[in-house]
């Protein structure tokens, strides 16, 4: 997916995620009862000057690239 810029803003895109952690440890409460793994973008060294924007939930311990 191409860039996306508006005004001062520059929105990229990527598939490539990071495995980040789960809530697989039994701790209840924390984060609810609903399990979930967590995933972050990876930035590229060409824009390691941006910021990410947020981070993916997938539910039930799914792998995010399909393995």
């Amino acid at each position: 997916m191409e860039s996306i810029r508006y005004k001062d803003l520059l929105i990229n895109f990527t598939s490539d995620f990071a495995y980040y952690g789960n809530n697989s440890t039994g701790e209840s409460g924390h984060f609810g009862d609903a399990a979930f793994t967590l995933y972050r973008p990876r930035v590229t060294p060409s824009l390691a000057e941006y910021s990410i924007l947020g981070d993916v939930l997938e539910p039930n311990f799914i792998d995010i690239h399909g393995l």
